[in-house]
């Protein structure tokens, strides 16, 4: 994909780089370790493989399985992607907000 002036884009614009990322380490679940395997620089792959595990270190990558029933469905937000821990005790999600929280759009 090529970046407004006609060059790829940064991978981390403005964060300096792989070295900023956070040194997660785990081993990513069977599943996702063809997926993964290609990704450099090996920090990138270290970092993603960390969301991809089984849960016994790492998280799980549920895509839209929340075991917490559904996440503000009440305000018409939906689920895009969901990570929980193996110990059920973290959970990371991304959500699509409702116009009720986000309010009213521009027009």
């Amino acid at each position: 994909m090529d970046g407004p002036q006609g060059h790829v884009p940064e991978l981390w614009p403005g964060r300096g780089g792989p070295e900023s990322l956070l040194p997660l380490e785990a081993e990513a679940a069977e599943e996702w370790q063809e997926a993964l395997a290609d990704l450099t620089p090996p920090e990138l792959f270290a970092h993603l493989s960390y969301f991809c595990t089984e849960g016994e270190a790492g998280l799980m990558y549920l895509r839209t399985e929340r075991s917490g029933g559904d996440l503000l469905a009440d305000e018409n937000c939906t689920l895009i992607a969901n990570w929980e821990e193996g110990q059920g005790q973290v959970e990371f999600a991304v959500v699509q907000v409702g116009e009720l929280l986000a309010g009213q759009r521009p027009s």
